[in-house]
């Protein structure tokens, strides 16, 4: 198993950090699509994936998805859209992510058993509608903050 991205706490964490996840990325030799982060820079040099170069937003972290066959089968999905470059950016795997992720953290905490969706019901579906609710009432505090837009969106 390769290493993990180290997230820091204190300054001098922030700074070990930075130097141990740059020598991981250096030294990986994995190929892109094998890893759990995918940098747009490094697809667009060798495979031509298009992106807006103006973002300071380089990444999709797959990392935090909690069961690895789920990670698996969403990396597979984002990547063959990716590569068939029809109607699909980006940006918009980015929002995939953003809103894809938790829904599937919340399906391996419903069923920590399955290694795939062939079970999937409406009732997973709305037990998430209810988490992402419950989200809305603790976690978005800020006052421009719009959680039937955010739930709509996730």
């Amino acid at each position: 198993m390769r290493g993990e991205e180290i997230v820091a706490r204190t300054e001098i964490d922030g700074f070990l950090a930075r130097i141990y996840n740059t020598l991981f990325q250096l030294t990986d030799t994995r190929d892109e699509w094998e890893r759990d982060r995918w940098d747009v820079r490094v697809l667009n040099k060798k495979y031509g994936i298009d992106f807006n170069e103006s973002t300071s937003c380089h990444c999709i972290d797959f990392s935090n998805i909690e069961n690895k066959n789920f990670s698996k089968i969403f990396k597979e999905y984002i990547k063959g859209r990716l590569i068939s470059g029809k109607n699909f950016t980006w940006s918009t795997a980015r929002s995939y992510g953003t809103y894809t992720i938790p829904f599937l953290n919340s399906i391996a905490k419903q069923n920590p058993k399955w290694n795939d969706f062939k079970k999937l019901e409406r009732k997973h579906i709305e037990t998430y509608i209810e988490e992402l609710k419950e989200h809305t009432k603790t976690k978005l505090n800020k006052k421009n903050s719009n959680p039937k837009k955010y739930v709509r969106q996730a």
